[in-house]
């Protein structure tokens, strides 16, 4: 006896067969009936895209021939518009692999002819086969209303449809964050007062940088004297997972100057410390002066790993903490 489960139309059915001990999976593309198999249902859900995706040479191509389909489009704006972009690698890298998912689901699909009931399925599909996150299907069809409304206005498409689509319901929703009150935030303020990067994170707190922006800080950045702050670079991940400090943020606005809350204008002294006669001389030269020009405001040096020096055991050094 098999049980049998009926999946959205348009993407097949799987049910298991217990006398075989297999997974079946059914779908009848241009009036045929396929049938694959698997020994679990992952296995026989990944055939069924095969089939559909017509990535499988010995399956018909489900294609209309009434133009070009998502594939070709989605690589054509993403060499002719995003790549001509002034915006970070980052968010090129983000839209390459928005437009990969949407190309292995929905890549042989025509263009002139998409529906919003297929981008919708295609999204479902793209949540029930790889559990993405509500977060990332916002991102998936984002890029790919950019991309049907690069082919809008080239005449393609007449409508952009993935611009009507709806989430899958079942997508997780964000949890809402907490933020602290007033009387919080000014009892933190307190107490970073006396930390060694008290004032990173105060002026993060303060001023809403980003978590790269604060950790790339230099002290050639700040002017306590005039109360200013320049964002001109950020912290981020090389193809290695290494923490490096790069020029290129987020977006080219980001590149600004801030007023310094007069809360967190902290006067800086050298913690006092025991001589080291190991300490190179660009270190015993920071220890005279806290805020030489090129040294980074946040003193948790970090290894080749990623790993700081309080994660190896050590103190970073040089240390300097707020004179409160």
């Amino acid at each position: 006896m098999t049980t049998k489960r009926r999946a959205r139309k348009g993407t097949g059915t799987i049910y298991k067969d217990d006398k075989r001990n297999l997974y079946v999976g059914q779908i009848t593309i241009r009036g045929k009936r396929h049938r694959v198999y698997g020994p679990t249902k992952v296995a026989t859900r990944e055939k069924l895209n095969t089939l559909i995706r017509g990535d499988d040479k010995s399956a018909p191509l489900v294609e209309r021939p009434d133009g070009p389909n998502m594939r070709h489009l989605l690589e054509e704006w993403l060499r002719r518009d995003v790549a001509g972009r002034d915006v970070a690698p980052a968010t090129i890298a983000a839209h390459r692999w928005a437009a990969d998912h949407v190309i292995s689901i929905a890549g042989h699909l025509s263009v002139a002819t998409l529906t919003v009931s297929e981008v919708e399925t295609a999204l479902e599909m793209l949540h029930t086969d790889t559990d993405m996150s509500r977060a990332s299907l916002v991102k998936v069809r984002s890029s790919w209303r950019q991309s049907l409304q690069y082919a809008a206005r080239r005449g393609i498409v007449t409508s952009n449809v993935a611009a009507d689509a709806l989430l899958p319901a079942g997508a997780a929703r964000r949890v809402s964050r907490q933020s602290l009150e007033p009387d919080e935030a000014r009892a933190l303020l307190a107490v970073l007062r006396a930390t060694p990067d008290g004032l990173l994170f105060g002026l993060s707190l303060r001023l809403g940088l980003r978590p790269g922006e604060a950790a790339a800080l230099q002290w050639r950045d700040i002017d306590i004297e005039k109360g200013v702050l320049s964002v001109n670079r950020s912290r981020q991940l090389d193809g290695r997972g290494r923490p490096v400090i790069v020029d290129d943020l987020k977006v080219e606005s980001a590149r600004r100057t801030l007023g310094m809350p007069s809360d967190v204008r902290w006067p800086v002294v050298p913690v006092d410390r025991p001589r080291d006669a190991r300490r190179t001389l660009r270190d015993r030269r920071r220890a005279e002066d806290p805020t030489e020009r090129a040294a980074p405001l946040m003193r948790v040096a970090v290894d080749r790993r990623g790993r700081t020096d309080r994660a190896r055991g050590r103190s970073a050094r040089p240390q300097f903490h707020a004179d409160g």
